[in-house]
């Protein structure tokens, strides 16, 4: 019983908070500000069950004593103390209703004894009936002696053999004053009662302190007037009066949904075992929507298993009336605009990015951005946060095909067809009538797809045919496509040709990939508007006739062997992929790319140089490469026979060369670096053993020097002009959170060696480093470039590692910081399966430069490697041992905080070693 009543009342007292104050704790997310008002002492009142029975055998006994005087049971559950002036019309009013909603007796004194006299023996009588009191610690409630008289009769109930239980709400005071008679609580009950007798006092203040450390509810803070709460459909309503707070209502989890459902279909909180596989299945139909749960745990209460089944399969078909119906409420409000685009989406496409609907159904309506900005606050479809896709509730999705169901018996007659069966009875039997708008059809679901005669497809804007495997050609002559947007083809295998588009002067997308016996490609030159060109896995052998416009190319895969030099042409194209193809060479019309940012040529086999500064045989004169100013990722991986990279730009942020075996020369080109370079560098040339010493030193040294050094400046820099120091953590982390600059400028090159390269004056054979320094000045900043060793030969089993590392500089005044800095792990690093011997790393971070205020840095490396799976249906890290450092060395230099001219450390340097054996150098 008491276990009963303790759960009813925790939902009461938890409504009156939510209504009040915010959200309640356990059910809904609150608002930051809320949870700053609302503060439940952790847990809120923890009341074991055991306690709850030990209470119900107490107050048992106390009833049969009471028995012998009167045969009926307490009149009384819960009995409610408070200061009437502080809150009666407020708090205890709305508490008191909420109690009484939820059935609970309660005690109130609506003729609050305000003046000092004695307490009614009545009230005396109901505190000790009582099973629970609620004491409402008020600013004033110390200042009343009826308040005091209440509160010392229920303290002696709680330690009597009632054991009553006693939950006390701190109401706008501190739990922690009322324990000590401080604060404005303590001013209330002085100004009342300095004249009381010494011992009357010491006994009231001795019951605030037992009370002050008993668990209860915590309100403090924010504002506390009256508030008015509106609730809408529409979003724009709420913005037009300018509400000071949106909340919107989540939908329930599984285990509250589970609840709920349980509670009208079992009329308990937790489903019958046996039934409990099936009832899943109706929470996850009815998506978290409370109304779907009580309409359908309502309809299956005291039904069959079988009834159960069937339910389930009419769901599938048919949708609950009474649930559509509610829902239908919110689409009949719509205007014949937001009307069509609900359909359109909830039958075409739920799930699909949010550009690309846009930009299709701007193809069919005027103004459909705007349709779709009213949807979203009229809570009908969501643009679901961190991504860019467009999404509904599934109840909303039904919801709009029952609509469509209901316009005709007829399925040519509708406007929307998405049902295989629908769709191939329509188009076998020419059945189609000017009302279809739109049809969505999953080719696997049938077998053949026979299209009538005389078909047009005019008004036909998108076409997508994936995983169709058994499409030998779309169709015959020339078709009239002028709308055509979007063709997607992807795994139609079997398709062997696409024909002409004389007229699909509005194509963006043509996406082919798995096409693998396209062999023929029409002239595409005159799709003035095609943006993206995938042609991923299709058996072409030339170069496609592209038009000038075209952005993304990908020839991923194919058997294309030549690049025309007309690939100078495509002056907007940003993305080219012809990697694992057979292409022996790049023409120098490359250099014409002015926006390329991407090229990945890796797993050519046949390309053996690749001179990005090219000589053309007619002039002799060098195209700079500076006209590939927008180039940012190079990737030549696994090009056996390529020889020599030359003349790089030096603004490349990726370049992988990783297993070019026959690698011999690298350069970069040189520039005076006036213009930004990027802010990550990765550069990968792992297993590159053919490598020159000009290479090697071009590649560890003097280009990674130049970036190092140019990321620090611009470091300092920003320090300087925000007046910031990245040594103070908190600085740097709230530096962080507002310059996008600082938490992503990072340098990590790495190829074959054993060696720390000369320039690293600090070094060690160990994974440990101490720097000390012979002087700071905090005109400069301190800065530190990072090398070390690894040894793959005992980590051929992992395909990912990480690199950590922890520092510690002295202050001048002899205190200590400490950092912890990581650079991104490198997956998929099927490398370290066959890198042989040692590689050395070059590492740099831009939030490792720090004011010249130090005399020493301590530093330890880690290397943790890992296995990385991506064939599951989750992406899991299975982490393993941390590979030994063979050696690390330490370059320091400093960075003028006026002038960002950089200076090196001259000094010789003497080794020794402290007593855990870390490598300790005196500069």
């Amino acid at each position: 019983m008491a276990l009963q009543l303790w759960e009813t009342l925790d939902e009461a007292i938890c409504y009156v908070l939510t209504g009040l104050f915010g959200s309640p704790d356990d059910h809904l997310q609150r608002s930051r500000a809320l949870k700053e008002q609302v503060k439940p002492l952790p847990p809120p009142v923890h009341i074991t069950k055991e306690e709850l029975k030990q209470y119900d055998g107490c107050a048992h006994l106390s009833q049969s004593r009471a028995s012998s005087s009167s045969s009926h049971q307490p009149k009384y559950q819960v009995f409610l103390s408070f200061r009437g002036a502080d809150t009666r019309h407020g708090f205890t009013s709305h508490l008191l209703k909420a109690l009484k909603d939820k059935g609970i007796a309660v005690f109130f004194d609506d003729e609050k004894l305000e003046k000092g006299e004695e307490l009614n023996p009545a009230l005396l009588k109901a505190i000790a009936a009582s099973k629970i009191s609620i004491v409402i610690l008020s600013k004033d409630y110390a200042s009343s002696k009826s308040c005091l008289t209440e509160l010392s009769e229920i303290m002696k109930c709680k330690g009597g053999v009632m054991a009553q239980i006693v939950l006390p709400i701190f109401y706008h005071v501190d739990p922690s004053d009322v324990r000590n008679i401080a604060g404005t609580f303590k001013e209330s009950f002085e100004k009342k009662h300095q004249k009381r007798k010494l011992d009357e006092v010491n006994e009231w203040k001795d019951e605030f302190s037992k009370v002050g450390k008993l668990k209860g509810w915590h309100i403090e803070g924010g504002n506390f007037d009256s508030k008015v709460i509106v609730t809408s459909r529409d979003q724009q309503v709420l913005r037009n009066i300018e509400v000071d707070e949106v909340y919107e209502v989540e939908k329930l989890n599984e285990d509250d949904s589970l609840q709920l459902f349980s509670k009208f279909a079992f009329k308990q909180y937790n489903p019958v075992a046996s039934f409990r596989d099936l009832s899943m299945k109706f929470v996850k139909y009815a998506g978290g929507n409370p109304l779907a749960l009580k309409v359908l745990g309502s309809s299956l209460y005291k039904k069959s298993r079988n009834v159960w089944e069937s339910a389930l399969d009419k769901l599938k078909e048919y949708p609950e009336p009474k649930i559509i119906n509610v829902l239908k409420v919110s689409f009949d409000g719509l205007d014949d605009l937001e009307k069509n685009i609900f359909l359109d989406i909830a039958i075409f496409f739920k799930g699909e990015s949010l550009y690309e609907v846009t930009e299709l159904l701007k193809c069919c309506y005027k103004g459909a951005e705007f349709g779709i900005s009213n949807l979203v606050d009229k809570c009908l479809v969501d643009v679901r946060s961190g991504s860019s896709g467009i999404d509904m509730h599934d109840l909303l999705q039904e919801m709009g095909r029952d609509i469509v169901r209901q316009e005709s018996e007829d399925p040519g007659r509708r406007n929307r067809l998405w049902n295989p069966e629908d769709v191939y009875y329509v188009l076998k039997n020419n059945k189609g009538t000017e009302s279809i708008k739109g049809i969505s059809l999953d080719m696997s679901q049938i077998k053949e797809l026979p299209i009538c005669p005389d078909f047009n497809p005019q008004n036909l804007v998108e076409l997508s045919l994936r995983n169709s495997t058994n499409i030998e050609q779309l169709w015959n002559g020339d078709l009239d496509v002028v709308n055509l947007r979007q063709m997607d083809l992807y795994g139609c295998k079997k398709l062997q040709k696409i024909p002409n588009l004389l007229g699909a002067m509005k194509l963006q997308i043509l996406l082919c990939q798995g096409c693998e016996s396209l062999v023929e490609l029409p002239c595409m030159t005159h799709l003035i508007s095609l943006n993206v060109l995938d042609l991923e896995g299709c058996a072409i052998t030339k170069f496609p006739e592209a038009p000038t416009n075209l952005v993304g190319l990908s020839l991923l895969g194919t058997q294309v062997e030549e690049v025309p030099s007309s690939i100078g042409t495509l002056k907007k194209l940003r993305s080219l992929n012809m990697r694992s193809t057979k292409i022996q060479s790049i023409p120098s019309s490359i250099v014409k790319l002015d926006a390329l940012e991407y090229i990945d040529l890796s797993h050519c086999p046949n390309i053996t140089e690749l001179n990005l500064n090219i000589i053309t045989p007619a002039e002799e004169v060098p195209l700079s490469i500076s006209g590939l100013q927008s180039l940012r990722a190079l990737i030549v991986e696994n090009c056996k026979s390529l020889k020599s990279l030359s003349e790089l730009p030096p603004w490349l942020g990726v370049l992988d060369a990783g297993d070019c075996i026959s690698l011999e020369r690298v350069s970069f080109m040189d520039c005076d670096y006036q213009r930004e370079l990027d802010s990550i560098t990765h550069f990968k040339f792992n297993n590159c053993f053919n490598l020159n010493l000009d290479a090697l030193d071009n590649i560890i040294v003097a280009y990674p020097m130049i970036v190092i050094q140019y990321m620090a400046k611009q470091a300092a820099k920003q320090l300087t002009e925000n007046k910031l120091d990245l040594y103070d953590e908190e600085e740097s982390h709230e530096f962080n959170s507002n310059v996008r600059f600082f938490s992503h400028n990072k340098v990590l090159h790495y190829l074959p060696g054993s060696e720390i390269p000369n320039k690293f004056e600090h070094q060690c054979r160990n994974s440990s480093i101490t720097v000390k320094f012979p002087s700071t000045d905090s005109r400069r900043f301190l800065c530190f470039s990072l090398c070390l060793v690894l040894d793959f030969e005992h980590f051929r089993e992992y395909n990912c590692f990480s690199i950590h590392i922890e520092y510690r500089l002295k202050g001048t005044d002899g205190s200590y910081q400490n950092f912890k800095r990581e650079w991104d792990p490198i997956y998929d690093y099927k490398k370290a399966k066959r890198s042989s011997s040692e590689h050395v790393f070059i590492l740099f971070r831009d939030d490792m430069v720090h004011r010249d205020m130090h005399t020493e840095a301590s530093f330890d490396f880690h290397v943790v490697a890992t296995k990385y799976y991506t064939d599951k249906s989750d992406d899991e890290f299975h982490h393993g041992d941390e590979m030994k450092v063979e050696k690390c060395g330490v370059h320091v230099f400093y960075i003028n905080a006026e002038s960002l001219t950089v200076s090196d450390v001259v000094s010789s340097i003497s080794f020794n070693f402290d007593e855990d054996n870390r490598c300790q150098m005196q500069s």
